[in-house]
C-alpha cells in the first residue's frame, strides 16, 4: 500500500465452511473459518489480522463444542430419532476492533 493513500476498513470478511447434513452421531464434524479476514475497500489486507473467534450453539440438541475460540471447531453430532438442525454463531473480531457474525446451520440425519 501507498503510504500517502488511506483505506477505509471495513468489518471483516466472515467465511465459514460446514457440512450441510451428517449422520446422527457422527463424530468430529467441523466448521471452519480459518479462511475469514479482514478487508481493506473490498481487498485482502497483506496479513491476516483475526484476532479473536468465538463459537457458540444457538439451535438444536445441546452438543459439546472444541474449539470455540479458534478458527476452526468441531462438534459430535447428537444420536437423533428424527432429522434435527444444529445451529452455530461465529462472532470474529479483526485487531481494530471491528466484528463479523455468522450462522450456519447443519442437519443431522436419522438413521
Amino acid at each position: 500500500m501507498n503510504a500517502d493513500m488511506q483505506y477505509a476498513r471495513a468489518i471483516p470478511f466472515l467465511q465459514i465452511a460446514y457440512p450441510a447434513e451428517i449422520a446422527s452421531g457422527a463424530m468430529n464434524a467441523v466448521l471452519d473459518a480459518s479462511a475469514s479476514h479482514p478487508l481493506y475497500e473490498g481487498v485482502i489486507t497483506p496479513a491476516p489480522s483475526i484476532i479473536s473467534y468465538a463459537w457458540t450453539q444457538t439451535a438444536g440438541p445441546a452438543v459439546p463444542l472444541r474449539g470455540t475460540s479458534a478458527s476452526v471447531c468441531a462438534f459430535d453430532a447428537p444420536a437423533v430419532g428424527v432429522d434435527t438442525e444444529v445451529g452455530f454463531t461465529l462472532t470474529v473480531t479483526d485487531d481494530e476492533g471491528l466484528t463479523a457474525e455468522g450462522t450456519v446451520t447443519v442437519m443431522v440425519k436419522a438413521p
